[in-house]
């Protein structure tokens, strides 16, 4: 009997946590332009963006990512383990263009990556902060760091 109340618990406190861990699902976000898309597939991208929290003082960031002032990401980034990369799968025409990120904290970045006429290319855009303890530790004023890659990514 004891045992079927522990189960009984276990599974309440798992439904519970079913809105939390659908909330922190990504979803692709409607462009509205027909040239830059949001796929759910990253073998059919010409690029696959990676967004990271990597702060725990902020340990929940909304970041937003244009490209060619298109919404393609918008949503918050907890840090978790700081080992958590957010893949978002984007259908771009070759050339040029204008990446712009800006976080719910106030940081903006802007940078280009170039999708070369048959290729594709890997983004990498993590958030950071890390205040002045007073341990002696890095500081590292609220940012973003922006690498761009012509192989896939892999992540440690």
């Amino acid at each position: 009997m004891e045992s079927l109340r522990r189960r009984a618990v276990a599974v309440i406190a798992a439904l519970a946590l079913v809105p939390v861990l659908i909330s922190c699902t990504t979803r692709p976000v409607p462009t509205g332009n027909d040239e830059i898309r949001v796929l759910d597939d990253a073998e059919q991208a010409d690029l696959v963006l990676y967004v990271s929290n990597q702060s725990f003082e902020h340990d929940r960031v909304t970041i937003s990512v244009r490209i060619d002032d298109v919404l393609v990401v918008e949503q918050a980034f907890a840090v978790e383990g700081q080992h958590n990369w957010v893949e978002f799968p984007i259908d771009l025409p070759p050339g040029p263009h204008a990446v712009t990120a800006t976080s719910g904290t106030g940081v903006d970045l802007e940078e280009t990556v170039t999708i070369p006429e048959g290729e594709k290319r890997w983004v990498v855009l993590d958030y950071w902060y890390y205040p002045d303890r007073g341990d002696g530790s890095d500081v590292v004023d609220p940012s973003f760091t922006f690498t761009a890659h012509e192989e896939p990514v892999g992540f440690d």
